[in-house]
């Protein structure tokens, strides 16, 4: 089974008291099910193998493969399709905080899940996005209340933060301002339009 992101799926799961087991939903899932998730969603894989997805206009990507012991974080951007009969343990993620009783562990769990949702957005849309929708979406999270955008960084660098060979992205900046989508000022400096 390949494991893309090399998780360790020896863990048992100790630090969870029966009380806190018990307010885990434990659902049971054949083999062909897909558990889809409209809020965050966490889920303990107790038995089986599923694989960890995403799908954009009938295309899939992958993120991993999982099996006995994993957990994995659901969204509504991702699904988890059931390759064997398994059983789970899942929770809302708003029911997790609960659970922990921790002001600190719960900021903690916080900012991790913003950062997964960020990392699969993005990985989604290096897969997915044309390359000059990737360039627009990156220069808007970047730009400054004007529109404009000061890159601290060469091509080159802006290419491996798309995932993209940097040909491809100076072609589709040229292009993006031919379409008159953005505009390029002294410096690296650009105005989105």
């Amino acid at each position: 089974m390949i494991d893309r992101l090399n998780n360790d799926y020896s863990e048992k799961f100790d630090f969870l008291s029966r009380e806190r087991i018990a307010k885990f939903r434990r659902e049971s899932y054949a083999r062909g099910d897909v558990i889809y998730a409209q809020k965050f969603k966490f889920i303990i894989l107790l038995r089986g193998r599923a694989k960890l997805n995403c799908y954009e206009n009938g295309k899939e990507f992958i993120f991993s493969f999982i099996r006995s012991g994993a957990y994995v974080c659901l969204d509504k951007n991702t699904s988890l399709e059931i390759l064997s009969d398994c059983e789970t343990l899942q929770i809302n993620i708003s029911e997790l905080f609960g659970l922990l009783g921790d002001e600190f562990a719960s900021s903690i769990i916080n900012a991790l899940i913003k950062n997964i949702y960020s990392q699969r957005i993005l990985i989604k849309e290096i897969v997915f996005a044309k390359i000059q929708t990737r360039i627009l979406n990156f220069l808007n999270r970047i730009a400054n209340a004007d529109k404009i955008v000061e890159l601290p960084f060469n091509i080159m660098t802006l290419a491996s933060l798309l995932g993209a060979p940097r040909q491809n992205v100076s072609q589709a900046i040229t292009k993006l301002v031919n379409d008159k989508k953005i505009v390029k000022l002294k410096g690296n400096r650009i105005k989105i339009l």
